[in-house]
């Protein structure tokens, strides 16, 4: 029986050099009820009801929270929402926030919206900076009417692009691809991946569905014992 062997090779072509600069303060906007945490800390600000911060371009609002002035850090908890421009939205029920690194770490009941991309998680990172978020206990990804599922998920949001690895599963209309590893571009609508084949001629099973049955991808491989077949499918 021939085995099949799936790798993710994915570069996001993200720079990373970027200019140097003193991280700006988290800003109260509002809450209800604003009080001192001795235990905590003298820096320490406990509040409550209708909470409101603001960060650069970005609001974030809760139930209740901690904020931390000497770490600038926060703790939210309760109907958790992060505003990022016109476009991205997250919520979930805890958020854990650090301003100097624009690290966001999201738990329970998670949305992740940008535009018509909606993200589904219990658990999730999301760097402000970077614009990049990723899950490692599973997730699923609507995106019109296509459907993904995996246990790890990166969603690169300046690219558009969602690599995926273990459990893929990709579902269209009429379509069904199971796969380890995937990269599928949200603007582009296409699915691709590397899959490694151990003999010279083989059909490389992808297990794309259609209604009634299931369609196997004939690929003529090279003499070569062992090849890395690169394959898009636009949807």
């Amino acid at each position: 029986m021939t085995k099949y062997f799936f790798t993710l090779i994915f570069s996001s072509a993200i720079l990373f050099a970027q200019a140097q600069k003193t991280p700006s303060k988290i800003e109260l906007v509002h809450a209800n009820t604003l009080e001192g945490d001795d235990a905590l800390g003298k820096d320490v600000r406990r509040l409550l009801g209708d909470v409101i911060f603001k960060q650069e371009n970005t609001f974030m609002y809760c139930d209740s929270s901690y904020l931390y002035a000497t770490t600038n850090s926060m703790d939210a908890f309760g109907n958790v929402r992060i505003e990022q421009g016109d476009t991205i939205s997250l919520t979930g029920d805890i958020l854990k926030y650090n301003g100097n690194s624009r690290q966001a770490r999201l738990l329970n009941n998670i949305v992740f919206s940008d535009r018509k991309m909606m993200l589904v998680s219990q658990n999730l990172n999301y760097n402000l900076d970077t614009g990049i978020a990723d899950y490692v206990d599973g997730g699923q990804i609507v995106d019109g009417t296509d459907t993904l599922t995996s246990r790890f998920g990166t969603y690169f949001s300046n690219q558009k692009k969602l690599a995926f690895k273990k459990d893929v599963v990709l579902k269209h209309p009429g379509h069904r691809m199971e796969t380890d590893t995937l990269v599928y571009g949200t603007v582009s609508k296409v699915a691709e991946f590397y899959a490694l084949a151990t003999s010279a001629q083989t059909t490389v099973l992808l297990f794309i569905a259609k209604t009634g049955g299931t369609t196997q991808l004939p690929i003529k491989l090279s003499s070569v014992k062992m090849l890395m077949c690169r394959i898009k499918i636009r949807f």
